[in-house]
């Protein structure tokens, strides 16, 4: 049987975004997630806000 390899990415905390961090260990604990799953479930529920943003624009008539 094959392993898969497991996908990484290293994120790098600049001073200004380290005030997030305990944001997201909160996020983590509330969800039970991973810091990864946690940035992306966030991540994604963004884009569909903005996808239903645009939508909502298109159906209105409005262009961007």
């Amino acid at each position: 049987m094959q392993k898969s390899k497991q996908q990484r990415i290293c994120l790098n905390v600049s001073k200004r975004n380290k005030k997030f961090i305990p944001i997201i260990h909160a996020v983590m604990q509330e969800k039970n997630l991973s810091m990864a799953d946690t940035i992306f479930q966030t991540m994604k529920e963004k884009h569909d806000e903005i996808e239903s943003k645009k939508r909502a624009f298109q159906l209105l008539g409005v262009c961007n």
